[in-house]
This record gives structure tokens, C-alpha cells and sequence, in this order.
């Protein structure tokens, strides 16, 4: 079986606080490869060379909706989870495609817990 940090790990957030939460999420679980960022484009940039082998996406970066590199996501066989404020309803079909959603508020609480 495979090791969890021998994983790469691509996370898109706009928020810092929310990135560095799901970054301590993911270091956590025992994985070390994580790529972060707040724009698109930087994104698109990173995956010219390289392809995660799973994903945390926010639908809205600081450059717009990140439609596009979920679509590339889905293209390479890629799972991701779009972790948004955003209701499900209101998020473009290319984001239910994955392998979930996961509500912002929940990161929130988790947040607060480890706080207490």
C-alpha cells in the first residue's frame, strides 16, 4: 500500500486562513506533497508540469471562478472535493462532477474546536 505523503495534494483557496487550515488538514493525514494557490492562473501555470493526484478546490479564487481548472482536473482523471461558501445549488455542474462538496462553515467549526 502506498503512503499517503508519497500523494500529491493541490489546493485552490483565496482565503489565507482557510488555506492554512486545509493545508494542517492534510499534513495531518500524513501527507507532505501540497501545492497551494489563490488564483487560477497560477494554477493553470503549475499544471502545465504537473498533475495532483487529488484536489481541494474553492469556486471562487481571486481571479474569478476556477471552472476551468476543475474541468482540467476532471480531464486528467483527477478527484477533487470543491470546499466554497457557495450553496451547492449554486455551483456550476463542472463542481458537482467531483467527488464532493464540502461547506466552508465546516472548516469554520473545525477551526473553532482546535481554537477551544
Amino acid at each position: 500500500m502506498d503512503r499517503p505523503g508519497a500523494h500529491s495534494i493541490l489546493i485552490l483557496e483565496d482565503e489565507p486562513l482557510i488555506a492554512l487550515d486545509l493545508e494542517q488538514i492534510v499534513a495531518e493525514a500524513g501527507f507532505v506533497a501540497v501545492s497551494t494557490f489563490t488564483t487560477r492562473q497560477n494554477a493553470k501555470i503549475w499544471l502545465t508540469a504537473q498533475s495532483p493526484d487529488f484536489a481541494l478546490i474553492d469556486i471562487f479564487l481571486e481571479d474569478d471562478r476556477c471552472s476551468d481548472v476543475a474541468l482540467a482536473l476532471k480531464e486528467r482523471g483527477v478527484l477533487f472535493i470543491a470546499c466554497s461558501a457557495s450553496a451547492k445549488r449554486d455551483a456550476e455542474d463542472i463542481f458537482r462532477t467531483g467527488y464532493g462538496m464540502a461547506i466552508k462553515t465546516v472548516l469554520a467549526e473545525r477551526r473553532n474546536r482546535s481554537a477551544a
